[in-house]
C-alpha cells in the first residue's frame, strides 16, 4: 500500500508519539535502541526516500535529488527540471534512479550527479535497482499497462520484457530485483498476485494468486511474505492468511493464521529480515512471527489507528514510523518497549515525510512547520 494513498492520520502530524510499554526496569535496562546519528539537509518539499549501506537519497515534489553517504556528508544535490510529478526514486551501489512522471527513468550516476541514461516507460509506477544472477547491475521498472521491463543498469538498454495480466486497473504495484529472480507484485480487482522472474531472460518462474486483499508483499534474498485478508465470515474478524514463500520456486516454506481487530482489513504492511517478519494491521496491531518457522513471537496493541504505517527491522529494534511524526519501537526477540532520546516527544516542527531502513540504520526524511527539509538517520545500539 503507498504511503501516501491515505492521510487519515493528520493528527499525528502535530506531535511525535513515541510508544512505551510497560516492562520489566531489568530486561529494559539490556533492550536495544535507536541513538541519534546525525541529521543533514534534505530536499525541497520532500517526498520519497531510498537507503543502502552507502546511505540514502532524498527525493522531492519538485525534482530535488539529494544524496547523502552513510556518515551524513552531503554527496551531491540537483534539480530535475521539469514541471511534472516525480517518484519514487531507487538506489544501487553505483546509480541514482528517479521515475518522472509515470513516464520514464532518468539514471545519474550515484558518485558525482552526472546523467546516465533515459528511459522512456509509459505509466511507470515502481522501480528497483538490484543485481542479478550475473552480478551486474539492473533497474527493474512496473508499469500501469501490465507490462515489467528490465534495464540494463550501465546502459539503460533493456535487458527483457514481460507482461501480466491486470483486472481493470492497477490498485498498487512494487518490483524487486533478487539475484535469480525479479519479484513482482500487484493488486487489483481480482485481488493481489505475485510472479517471479528469471532475471536472465524474463521467462515467468512462478506465481500465485490472491482472490482476496492483501498487504504489501515483503522480498527478501530468500523469500516472499504476503498476509492475505479472508473473511471466513461476515460476522467475524477479518483473518490473515500469512504465507510464506521460497522466492526461488515459490513453495510454501509455512503458512499461519492471524485474527485481526480491524472490521475491514487486517494486513496494511509487511516486513521481512533475519531477525524476524512484522506484521501491521489497520487497527495498529503489531505481529512478529519467527522467520523459519512462523510461529508468533509476540503481538503488540499500540492503540495507533496505522493507515500508513511503514515497518523496518533495524538492527534488533522493531520500527514503525507513520506519515506525520509517529515513530514506535520495540525488541525484535520480545516485544518490549523501547524508548529513545533520538525524538524529541515534545517536538511540533517536523513531521515524517517517508523512512528507509538499512542494516542498523533508520533514515527519516522530515519536512519542519519553519526551516528547511532534512534526512535524519537514527543508529541501532545498545540502551
Amino acid at each position: 500500500m503507498s504511503a501516501h494513498l491515505h492521510r487519515f492520520g493528520t493528527f499525528l502530524t502535530l506531535f511525535v508519539v513515541v510508544v512505551v510499554l510497560a516492562g520489566h526496569p531489568a530486561a529494559r535496562a539490556a533492550e536495544p535502541t535507536l541513538d541519534e546519528g546525525w541529521q543533514s539537509s534534505g530536499p525541497i518539499e520532500p517526498q520519497s526516500l531510498a537507503a543502502d549501506a552507502q546511505g540514502a537519497v532524498g527525493l522531492g515534489r519538485t525534482g530535488e535529488v539529494v544524496v547523502v553517504d552513510a556518515a551524513g556528508l552531503e554527496r551531491w544535490r540537483r534539480t530535475i527540471v521539469a514541471d511534472v510529478d516525480f517518484g519514487p526514486v531507487a538506489i544501487g551501489a553505483d546509480l541514482v534512479v528517479v521515475t518522472v512522471d509515470d513516464e520514464g527513468l532518468i539514471a545519474f550516476e550515484r558518485a558525482s550527479s552526472e546523467g546516465r541514461w533515459e528511459h522512456l516507460a509509459a505509466g511507470a509506477r515502481d522501480v528497483a535497482v538490484g543485481a542479478t544472477s550475473d552480478g551486474t547491475s539492473a533497474v527493474a521498472v512496473v508499469s500501469d499497462l501490465g507490462v515489467l521491463e528490465l534495464v540494463d543498469g550501465a546502459t539503460g538498454t533493456v535487458r527483457w520484457t514481460a507482461a501480466f495480466p491486470i483486472a481493470d486497473a492497477i490498485i498498487a504495484a512494487r518490483t524487486w530485483v533478487v539475484g535469480e529472480r525479479v519479484v513482482l507484485f500487484w493488486t487489483d480487482d481480482a485481488g493481489a498476485h505475485v510472479r517471479a522472474f528469471t532475471s536472465d531472460g524474463g521467462s515467468e518462474s512462478w506465481g500465485s494468486d490472491f482472490p482476496e486483499s492483501s498487504s504489501m508483499a515483503a522480498v527478501s534474498d530468500e523469500s516472499v511474505t504476503i498476509a492475505e485478508n479472508l473473511r471466513i465470515d461476515r460476522r467475524e474478524r477479518v483473518v490473515t492468511e500469512i504465507r510464506h514463500l521460497a522466492v526461488l520456486d515459490g513453495s510454501e516454506l509455512w503458512a499461519r493464521r492471524s485474527r485481526s481487530r480491524s472490521p475491514y482489513s487486517s494486513g496494511l504492511e509487511t516486513v521481512a529480515a533475519p531477525q524476524g517478519i512484522a506484521l501491521v494491521d489497520l487497527a495498529g496491531k503489531v505481529t512478529v512471527l519467527d522467520p523459519s518457522t512462523g510461529k508468533v513471537r509476540w503481538k503488540m496493541a499500540t492503540g495507533l489507528v496505522q493507515f500508513e504505517a511503514e515497518p523496518h527491522v533495524v538492527g534488533e529494534v522493531f520500527a514503525m514510523t507513520t506519515y506525520g511524526t509517529g515513530i514506535m519501537l520495540a525488541n525484535m526477540a520480545d516485544g518490549d518497549a523501547i524508548s529513545t532520546d533520538a525524538l524529541d516527544p515534545t517536538q511540533t516542527a517536523a513531521t515524517i515525510e517517508a523512512s528507509a531502513a538499512a542494516g542498523d540504520h533508520l533514515y527519516l526524511l522530515v519536512s519542519r512547520l519553519w526551516g528547511d527539509p532534512e534526512i535524519w538517520m537514527l543508529q541501532a545500539g545498545p540502551a
